[in-house]
């Protein structure tokens, strides 16, 4: 799996004393453990106008303290030029390497400068179950995380977390509400890629969670958990276009359980609810994807592998539990999962999977109770054998980073599955056409926008357009 991302917007350049669209530009020396804006910013508070930058280079752990945007976002970064803008936290042996404390309207990112890869990089080695590499904690919302790499490094390193968002010592009236973490990667974490949040609340003693948006993350060789978003009382909330790659590279034996999940996700009392999709997760110890207590819309992922745990209730592509209800799982790719490619059990009610690929799973396509598939163009296709399904590359080498698992523009076309792209299909499309905002999970306009924006446009009619008249390459 290639470990940088493609980094497509490019930070602008700052100098040392430059203004900043009416703010002014700070420094964070390399020796400097602690910001607090009471005196950082000329000696008073800083404004969303200014920019602060942590000087490049190995330092040891930082703490920014008691920020406030006041409704509009204060930039942290590093420098953006070379050589030597790059920031290194070698926080070994403490607790949050990089933290973010009593904080609201931050936006701390990496300058995504694709010579520098991830502007920030912060290294963990701690033996601590909920050591968060990258810590936000204290009455903090409105924070925005991105381009970052968070490692745990040392051969005697069990645990840790690369992103934590939780504090044990908040009530639960507080709220870690509107977070946008995302193009970060983290790697090595032993415990947790990411953790936010917490089970339930009011039983926990700890604060809630809402309106989280985590995509285009990369999630590599963590331990139980790849990405665990909890203790939901607000949204939306989704996680979209992320990759996870590889659960459980340290063997706990304190964690007697096999939740060893790639993407989890469970709100608090089911009323609220994340989408989940475009993402693509690979060899978990438990479920690809697990999702509980909420309403969730779960489309458009890939998940192999699943289940190596070979765990009889957890060994599934993607599972549901814990009073789940009126959850829709759709145009999913699951192959090679150990047990079911979607099962749901533990009070799960009204959950609809339809138009779900599945493919050489252990105990077939679906298991449990209380599901209902789709029938006719909305049923499920299984085949034992996954070269079956046609994909545009394929080879059982048990790489999956190296196969393409899309069918072409004509299955998506086919919009009443009979075999042919031709006019009873246009005139699905045609029935939408233009109708501005009609088009959402989890039918998509009977599937006839195809890019998923919401409105049939000129876009889905030039994909609709490239398939006429083909027939489909799938049984």
């Amino acid at each position: 799996m290639k470990k940088t991302l493609v980094l497509a917007i490019v930070a602008g350049m700052l100098s040392a004393g430059a203004d900043s669209g009416g703010g002014a530009v700070y420094y964070v020396p390399t020796s400097t453990t602690t910001v607090d804006e009471d005196t950082f910013c000329g000696g008073g508070a800083c404004t969303s106008a200014d920019t602060i930058i942590i000087r490049g280079g190995a330092r040891g752990g930082l703490k920014f303290q008691d920020f406030d945007g006041a409704g509009s976002y204060i930039t942290i970064t590093n420098e953006n030029t070379n050589p030597d803008s790059r920031v290194e936290i070698d926080g070994r042996s403490g607790f949050g390497c990089l933290s973010i404390s009593n904080c609201k309207y931050i936006d701390l990112r990496g300058n995504n400068d694709g010579d520098l890869a991830y502007g920030i990089k912060v290294i963990n080695d701690m033996t601590s179950q909920t050591a968060g590499t990258v810590w936000v904690y204290g009455e903090s919302d409105h924070i925005k995380i991105s381009y970052i790499e968070a490692t745990c490094e040392g051969s005697t390193v069990i645990a840790g977390i690369g992103i934590f968002v939780s504090d044990g010592s908040l009530p639960p009236s507080w709220t870690f509400d509107t977070f946008e973490i995302h193009h970060n990667y983290i790697h090595d974490t032993r415990y947790a890629g990411m953790y936010l949040g917490h089970n339930d609340p009011i039983s926990y003693i700890s604060p809630y969670s809402a309106r989280f948006s985590v995509y285009n993350n990369i999630i590599e060789n963590a331990g139980t958990y790849g990405m665990v978003l909890k203790g939901l009382n607000g949204g939306p909330n989704s996680f979209y276009n992320n990759v996870v790659d590889t659960t459980d590279v340290v063997s706990r034996p304190d964690i007697t359980d096999e939740w060893r999940s790639g993407i989890r996700v469970r709100t608090f009392d089911s009323k609220y609810s994340v989408d989940v999709y475009d993402n693509t997760v690979f060899n978990t110890v438990g479920p690809g994807i697990l999702a509980g207590s909420g309403s969730h819309n779960i489309y458009n992922n890939i998940v192999c592998n699943a289940g190596t745990g070979d765990h009889v209730s957890w060994g599934h592509g993607i599972k549901l539990y814990l009073g789940t209800t009126g959850t829709n799982v759709y145009d999913n790719t699951i192959i090679q999962a150990h047990r079911y490619g979607i099962y749901a059990g533990g009070s799960v009610v009204s959950v609809s999977h339809k138009r779900n690929l599945i493919g050489d799973c252990g105990s077939g396509a679906a298991g449990g109770t209380n599901l209902t598939e789709g029938t006719g163009a909305d049923a499920n296709i299984y085949h034992a054998d996954v070269a079956d399904f046609g994909f545009k590359v394929w080879s059982d080498d048990g790489d999956y980073s190296n196969d393409d698992f899309s069918l072409g523009d004509t299955e998506l076309t086919d919009l009443n599955g009979d075999g042919t792209v031709n006019l009873e299909d246009f005139a699905v499309l045609a029935s939408y056409w233009m109708n501005e905002d009609v088009c959402s999970p989890p039918d998509w306009c009977q599937g006839a926008d195809f890019d998923r924006s919401g409105t049939i446009d000129l876009l889905d009619l030039a994909t609709f357009i490239e398939s006429w008249g083909s027939g489909r390459r799938i049984n």
